[in-house]
């Protein structure tokens, strides 16, 4: 524990959670008892009681902050479902709109609501509610309304319901996922009313959101809807526009996660902008400084989404270890991350994008050490005399050190996949090899595109002909492998003693093999 305290400090903390989620609250009686006897011990100077009272306290903390997530106040809004309302807040999102072509045409609004009042019939005063909305409604066309933004306040009529969980095994639980966000209800807008002269909202956060909306017009305008639906999924996880076909063959590859900003794209992001800043002569720290703005503006930018809040917070960590010259671990990098969104949000615990994200860090952190040593004996052996045989060594490096990443990162979140999705893909590893490599170029030459348009359209034209071939490139190689037949398993869900013993193995085998990289650097 001195070496790495994070690590016990966020497992105590995660126990204390499960236990308010799934046991009697009657299992704290035996530790409010021993824990004096623990304390008196530590007081005493006997580190194993001493480390064993601050496990047991930090049990507690966790016991008590699910407590807290779970109490809901008496005048919450999910506490009027079901009814039809007329309810009045402040708009805290951007707004998703989706045009509809049918009949009746116009548009589809998606957006979230910071409740202040509720009124569940016309001639009764409002009543004070709080909580937060998911809204949906919709806006013909013509209708001569400007669309809300981020901090206005509007009055809704509409119905307010309770979402529903899972329908389906492998299917995705709706309400799970709000409540991880904070959300208890939704709402189906029938009319929408923006109040006059009302702005509660950050200018900053408005900013934020205008300049995403501008980034994703732009992409609309000089590519084609699909190009424009997959380079938008990927620089900010927006997949709206993004035909089901084609998203079918992204979710049968496992290439999926190219298209919802996480850990890759935070990752791709910091690289080219510590590059970037560094090229332009920058102080390490001063570089980093800039990259960690960055990241935060990049967070916003791809509207706070848990995964890349995720990680944000780990690269943050990361970065910040070696502003102040401290030798960045990335152990304790991920259990302060863990720890900082399991006190924001403990619900993010029984996430599976939370599960799936710090299994595939865990499983990454233990093999790759070795697999970057046996990639490196490999490429040795390759000669260097000439330009080409120097170049070709790079480039198949770099290749069997994508097949690795993503070779690994498979192994570690296959059974969490099996468990929420019920399927296995047996061409992602061959399927991320191919597209992976993508999506760094398109990252950085999306956001030039989008810079120079705004300078002058004719200057973007280069860079967007460009991107047009790697989306097109992408695009090609996901529909190859999601066309192959059998590319796919489909399989029940695994018992959960199952999956322990599958990672309690795999992890086995990954500490081992680590160890021996860790003492084979320090000989």
């Amino acid at each position: 524990m001195s070496q790495r305290p994070l690590i016990s400090v966020v497992f105590a903390f995660t126990i204390g959670i499960l236990i308010r989620a799934f046991a009697p609250a009657l299992l704290l009686i035996p530790i409010a008892l021993i824990l004096p006897a623990l304390l008196l011990f530590a007081l005493r100077r006997r580190s194993l009681y001493g480390v064993s009272a601050i496990c047991l306290v930090t049990v507690m903390l966790g016991f008590w902050r699910m407590s807290l997530a779970y109490y809901l106040p008496s005048d919450a809004i999910s506490s009027f479902a079901p009814a039809s309302i007329s309810v009045t807040g402040v708009l805290v999102s951007d707004v998703d709109s989706k045009e509809v072509k049918s009949r009746n045409h116009g548009l589809k609004l998606q957006f979230r609501l910071a409740v202040e009042s509720v009124r569940k019939r016309a001639f009764e005063s409002p009543q004070r509610a709080e909580g937060t909305l998911q809204v949906y409604a919709y806006q013909p066309q013509g209708a001569g309304n400007v669309l809300p933004a981020y901090g206005s306040r509007i009055r809704l009529l509409g119905d307010l319901e309770i979402p529903e969980g899972q329908r389906n095994p492998g299917g995705f639980d709706f309400a799970q996922y709000l409540k991880t966000q904070g959300i208890r209800a939704t709402l189906i807008s029938k009319r929408m009313e923006k109040l006059p002269d009302s702005n509660e909202g950050n200018p900053l956060l408005s900013a934020i959101f205008a300049l995403r909306t501008r980034l994703i017009a732009s992409s609309k305008i000089h590519l084609s809807p699909e190009l424009a639906g997959v380079l938008n999924g990927i620089l900010f996880g927006e997949r709206a526009e993004i035909a089901g076909a084609l998203r079918d063959d992204f979710e049968r590859t496992g290439t999926i996660h190219i298209l919802a900003t996480a850990g890759l794209h935070v990752g791709i992001a910091a690289g080219l902008l510590m590059a970037l800043f560094r090229g332009c002569r920058l102080s390490r720290k001063t570089a980093i400084f800039f990259t960690l703005g960055g990241l935060i503006l990049y967070a916003f930018l791809a509207e706070g989404r848990p995964a890349v809040i995720r990680a944000v917070v780990i690269a943050s960590v990361y970065l910040f270890a070696r502003v102040v010259e401290r030798e960045p671990d990335w152990w304790n990098a991920a259990g302060l991350a863990a720890l900082i969104l399991l006190i924001l949000n403990p619900y993010s615990l029984m996430e599976a994008g939370f599960q799936l994200s710090f299994a595939t860090v865990i499983t990454l952190v233990l093999f790759m050490p070795s697999c970057l040593r046996g990639i490196h004996n490999m490429g040795a052996r390759i000669p260097k005399n000439t330009s080409a045989q120097r170049a070709f060594r790079k480039f198949a490096g770099y290749l069997m050190t994508c097949f690795a990443i993503s070779f690994v990162a498979q192994m570690g979140t296959m059974p969490l996949i099996a468990v929420y999705f019920n399927n296995i893909s047996l061409t992602s590893v061959f399927a991320n090899l191919m597209v992976v490599p993508l999506v760094a170029p398109i990252l950085a030459l999306g956001f030039l595109s989008a810079f120079l348009d705004a300078i002058h359209p004719v200057l973007s034209v280069p860079i967007v002909e460009m991107l047009k071939v790697l989306l097109k490139t992408a695009i090609n190689w996901v529909q190859f492998w999601g066309g192959l037949g059998g590319g796919v398993i489909n399989t029940p869900s695994p018992p959960a003693w199952l999956v322990f013993i599958y990672y309690g193995a795999l992890w086995s085998v990954g500490w081992r093999l680590y160890r021996k990289h860790k003492g084979e650097e320090r000989e």
